[in-house]
């Protein structure tokens, strides 16, 4: 199955906050690439391609698919009254379309959303795949945008 999956998707959206500090960022993974993207409220502050081996896109895969599943929880999405708030969206393609998607809102100490398992060990090991990405993502605070 991790070779049918040609792109994984992992979305950071920060809540609200003034432009200079707000910070969304979005890691694209494919067998040979990993892309990010940084964006204040849609501004885009840095796009940077780096390499990467298809042995580390097939081990985030199959880490991916044995710890993550979504589910049907249309019914328990109910506003919390909970504003502002980050979120979190992962996403996986495949040759035949996307193959798994789903999000988690943090808002007011709690997370709701239609990812079961532990979407953080997941967005650590994709961030990790980035080179430099704590710094990459600072270098963007202190240039102001």
């Amino acid at each position: 199955m991790t070779e049918s999956v040609s792109r994984i998707v992992y979305s950071f959206r920060d809540g609200p906050l003034p432009p200079d500090e707000q910070r969304n960022y979005t890691i694209t993974l494919s067998p040979r690439t990993v892309r990010l993207v940084v964006d204040s409220y849609g501004v885009i502050l840095l796009d940077r391609t780096f390499r990467l081996g298809r042995r580390e896109f097939q081990e985030t895969v199959s880490l991916l698919l044995r710890s993550i599943r979504t589910m049907d929880r249309s019914g328990e999405m109910a506003d919390s009254g909970c504003t502002g708030g980050t979120s979190e969206h992962l996403s996986v393609h495949g040759t035949g379309g996307e193959m798994l998607s789903g999000s988690v809102w943090h808002c007011g100490g709690q997370s709701t959303g239609d990812i079961e398992g532990d979407l953080g060990v997941i967005a650590r090991v994709i961030r990790g795949l980035v080179p430099d990405f704590d710094r990459l993502l600072s270098s963007t605070l202190e240039d102001g945008g």
